[in-house]
Formats: C-alpha cells, sequence, structure tokens
C-alpha cells in the first residue's frame, strides 16, 4: 500500500506542541486540515510527494491555535465602525468624538459607541442624556459602557425607544431616573438597554457578514484560530438559522476563517429546540455551543451582585437579573434539553445562584459530562471553588480585566474581597477546567495580551501596580488556558488545543517563545496563523 503524501508539510519551527507525550517539534504534516505527522524535521521528508507545498517556519516560535473562550464577534465587527471611547479621560472628549461622529452622519441615523469608564473622568460622574444632547441634537446617540452592562442614550433615542417617566424598570434592569423631576437621564442599566436596542434600525444580512468578516480579519491577525461567540439574541442576530448561514457562507467564501462556537442566549432556545438542534451539533468548523444566560451586571458599573454591599454604598448589592426561581428554570430548561448552560456572573452572590441552580438541575437528571460554565467568575471563596469543582463546572477567565478593573478592586469591594478576585491560581490548584478568552469588544482581543496578563497581572494605568501576585499563572499554564482549556469548554478537547497527530491543523507562528520572555509577552507579535493547514494570515503577505 502507496503512504499517502500531505498536502503541506511545515518545517524548520521551534514548535511548542503542548503534547505532554513530545512537548516540542520541528516539522508537522498536514493532510485534509488535520495533522497527520509531528517531529524532527528528517522524519518529515516521507511525506514529501511532487504536490505538497512545503513552508518554512524559519525558526520562528509554534504554538497550537489561539482559541478565545468568550468574546462577541458580531458586536466587535459592529463597534469597528462606532465611536470608540475605550481609554477616554473626560465627558468633554466624548462630546467631542461624538460631535466629529455626527458631522457625517445624516440627521436621524443613529450613533452608536461604545468602551466609556466613568472611573477615569475628570468630571467624576456618569454621563448622561444631557451631554449627548449638546454633541449631537439630531441625531439618536447611544454609548455602551466599557463592560458593556451600562448605555447611556441621549433624548431622540429616548423617544426612538418611548422611555419616559411613566416607563417601568423591566425585570433584571433599571431605568435611572432624575430624583426630583422622575424624567430618564438616559443611563439604562442591564435590561432597561434592550429598551433602546430592540427599537434601533437592523443591519441587513449582507451588513452583518460584512460585519462578522472584517472581525475575523482581525482576529486571526491576531492569532486566534477558534472562538466562541456570542451573538444569537434578540438585539443582535436575532435568528439562529440566519447566524449559521452567515458564518457557513464565510468558510465557503475566499477569504480568511475562523472556527466558531455560537453561544445561543436564552430568547433563541426555543428556536433552537424547534431546530432540532443542542450544544456540540454542527461541524469543526461551525458549532452550536452553549446556552448562554446572564445572572447580573459588572464591577465597574457596581451591577455585578454581591453578598455584601459594595464599598460606600451600604445599600447597593448591585443587580441580579434573575430571580432564584426563575434562574432555576432557565438552567433546567437547557440541561434537560441537552444544553451546555454557560452564565454571565461577577459577584459572589450570582455565582452561588447560579451553582445551586446547576446542582439542583443535576439532581433532577445528572449528566455525567454537562460542563456547564460560568463566565467571568470573578469574585469568589474557597467553598465556591470547592461546589464548582465538585459538580464539574467550568470557568471562562478574561486575564485582561485585571488591566481593567484591578486599580479600582479593592475600592469597589474592600481589601478583604479583593484577595480572591480574579482567583484564577487558586481555580487551578482545585481542579477546575479554566478556559481564556477576551470578552472582546469589553477589552481587545489579542490573546497574547491576555496571556502577558494571566502571567504578570499588571494594572496598565498604574506603572508597576501588580494586583495579587499570588494569582499569577505561569507561561505554559496561560498558554494552557487559551488552547487546551478553550478546548475543553466546547467538548472539542480531542480535536484541537495541541499540536498532536489526528489532530485539526491549527496554528499560531509568534516572533519569540513567551516561556523566554515571561515579563514581555505583550510585546511578542504574530508572524502567521493556520486554520486546517491554510494559512489565514501571514504578516509579510
Amino acid at each position: 500500500m502507496v503512504m499517502r503524501t500531505a498536502d503541506t508539510v511545515f518545517i524548520n519551527g521551534r514548535v511548542i506542541t503542548l503534547d505532554d507525550h513530545k512537548p516540542e517539534a520541528e516539522a508537522v504534516a498536514v493532510i485534509d486540515g488535520k495533522i497527520a505527522a509531528v517531529g524532527a524535521e528528517e522524519e518529515m521528508n516521507k511525506w514529501v510527494g511532487p504536490k505538497t507545498r512545503q513552508v518554512n517556519w524559519d525558526q520562528q516560535v509554534v504554538v497550537p491555535g489561539f482559541n478565545d473562550s468568550h468574546l462577541h464577534l458580531y458586536v466587535y465587527g459592529q463597534a469597528l465602525t462606532w465611536v470608540m471611547l475605550g481609554g477616554v479621560q473626560s465627558i468633554e472628549e466624548i462630546k467631542q468624538k461624538v460631535k466629529e461622529k455626527a458631522k457625517e452622519t445624516p440627521p436621524g441615523q443613529v450613533i452608536m459607541g461604545r468602551g466609556w469608564d466613568q472611573t477615569l473622568f475628570a468630571e467624576n460622574r456618569f454621563l448622561d442624556r444631557f451631554d449627548l444632547d449638546e454633541a449631537a441634537p439630531d441625531h439618536p446617540v447611544a454609548l455602551s459602557r466599557v463592560c458593556g452592562h451600562v448605555m447611556v442614550v441621549n433624548s431622540q433615542a429616548l423617544a426612538l425607544a418611548e422611555i419616559d417617566q411613566n416607563t417601568p424598570d423591566p425585570e433584571g434592569g433599571k431605568v435611572d431616573k432624575d430624583t426630583q423631576t422622575g424624567e430618564p437621564t438616559g443611563i439604562l442599566k442591564e435590561t432597561a438597554k434592550l429598551l433602546f436596542t430592540k427599537k434601533a434600525p437592523k443591519p441587513t444580512h449582507g451588513e452583518r457578514k460584512e460585519m462578522i468578516k472584517t472581525a475575523i480579519e482581525k482576529a486571526v491577525s491576531c492569532g486566534l484560530t477558534s472562538v466562541t461567540t456570542d451573538d444569537i439574541r434578540g438585539n443582535l442576530i436575532e435568528r439562529i438559522e440566519e447566524c449559521l448561514a452567515i458564518y457557513k457562507e464565510i468558510w465557503k467564501e475566499d477569504g480568511p476563517v475562523l472556527r466558531v462556537n455560537l453561544l445561543v442566549y436564552q430568547d433563541a432556545l426555543d428556536e433552537l429546540l424547534s431546530l432540532g438542534l443542542k450544544t456540540f451539533d454542527g461541524d469543526e468548523k461551525v458549532r452550536i455551543g452553549a446556552l448562554k444566560l446572564v445572572q447580573d451586571g459588572s464591577l465597574g458599573a457596581r451591577t455585578g451582585h454581591v453578598k455584601k454591599p459594595y464599598q460606600n454604598e451600604p445599600e447597593n448589592y448591585g443587580l441580579p437579573v434573575h430571580t432564584h426561581e426563575s434562574l432555576d428554570q432557565w438552567v433546567w430548561k437547557g440541561h434537560e434539553a441537552g444544553m451546555q448552560v454557560g452564565i454571565h456572573v461577577i459577584g459572589d452572590a450570582a455565582s452561588d445562584a447560579c451553582l445551586d441552580a446547576m446542582e439542583k438541575a443535576q439532581d433532577k437528571k445528572f449528566r455525567a459530562d454537562a460542563r456547564h460554565r460560568l463566565i467571568h467568575f470573578t469574585l469568589v471563596d474557597q467553598k465556591m471553588l470547592e461546589r464548582t469543582k465538585k459538580l464539574g463546572v467550568g470557568a471562562d477567565i478574561q486575564p485582561r480585566f485585571v488591566s481593567l478593573n484591578g486599580r479600582r478592586v479593592e475600592e469597589f469591594l474592600g481589601p478583604q474581597r479583593a484577595k480572591m478576585t480574579y482567583a484564577w491560581r487558586s481555580m487551578l490548584e482545585y481542579g477546575i477546567e479554566v478556559a481564556g478568552g477576551s470578552d472582546c469588544p469589553v477589552d481587545r482581543i489579542e490573546p497574547l495580551l491576555g496571556i502577558h496578563n494571566a502571567v504578570n497581572r499588571q494594572v496598565d494605568s498604574v506603572p508597576g501596580m501588580v494586583f495579587q501576585p499570588s494569582e499569577k499563572l505561569s507561561v505554559e499554564d496561560a498558554l494552557k488556558i487559551y488552547t487546551l482549556g478553550s478546548a475543553y469548554s466546547t467538548f472539542e478537547e480531542n480535536i484541537k488545543g495541541n499540536i498532536k497527530t489526528g489532530k485539526l491543523a491549527d496554528f499560531t507562528v509568534l516572533s519569540e517563545d513567551p516561556r523566554a520572555v515571561p515579563e514581555e509577552i505583550d510585546k511578542i507579535e504574530v508572524n502567521m496563523t493556520v486554520v486546517g493547514g491554510k494559512i489565514v494570515y501571514n504578516k509579510d503577505e
């Protein structure tokens, strides 16, 4: 029998396989998008035939393709056309940026933006409708906070959404109102944001696809080969069939591609079940992921649901989105249907409520490998970590959040609770399965920045500040959570996550070995990204 030769042989690399049986290699042979062989360069000669393409890695460092366990690819594609407000230092600067956008936007057309953080403002307050009215009186304006859990809109946007002094707070949200007049201030918290987004004009199918393609181009240039993305919900891409169609169309076109697991927000669960679909259905290119629920807000907005009140706000425990009864029902509905359930949790009260719901669901119908997830899993304690491990629940963490919130955690929670915030090493020591992601566009998409923060825990806005250094990860552990950890979170550890014979040929090629420069991982460049043996990004081209 004649052995089949490889479609492509990649040679002359410094390959970090993350496979304990063969931790390093020089070359990889690929057939039909999968790894046929890994080893020394001379071992690859037998795989080379007259039609084999050979790619010289020129002694560059190669790691398994990076996998972001939680982001918002469609929203990121949208945001690339919006007013970007990350790092803005004042309300006046925001107003100026909105004024500039208004000059190039037809009157009456919605202006969107995101990324502001009131803790950075010179004015030391939230912006409101009146600030935005001054900046763009002829346009509806809606600007999301950096966390995505608070939106500020102007008067035109309030009118578009039919929000006035008589509008009640929706379940799990708050329409902020002036204490004297009762008029809306323009600040919409948590589910109240939907009052606007559901009334805003919707992009066409073609526009949505172009936004996602733009986001994919950026993602692969950062070394990502797989992502879990939160795109399917009522205020984003409403229909599951449309979202699936967009990604499948992109895979058929001649351009960069990315493997995706699609989170399905709770309001789309009935459609999913009517289609006969559940978690893991699909293929290596596009799969159905977990049922996505949101149980609370964020630390920065002080809407994360906590057991003890926020510092200096004795009445503020944050905002739970679901009652215990509602949360139990949603988790059970997904669990019974064979879905993995992934829930956004920031505060310790929110996490406990979710673990309670998951435990109740398992008691009613035990599933040995449900792999339910706590997304963000920010404020924890030892008992909570023990329960998480016992229940087989995993954690999707975002190491860049240390940079985003580290300087203010003690201010939000006090010194004792701060010690158990972003406790990633503790999670690993308890045996919890941890996956790494960005939550982009809440923060930057580059996985190397997340790996850098997992290893160093630096707070970018405060030179020299390291937040809870005892929770630092080793470089190898940080690499694993962005590869094997994220693959495990989607039941795909047998097909991706390390460089091993039989797995998908997904690679990220780096300018430096992260293990050699642990304090400068953020300076490493991505030189090439390979998905299924196909080069989807090459810095030199």
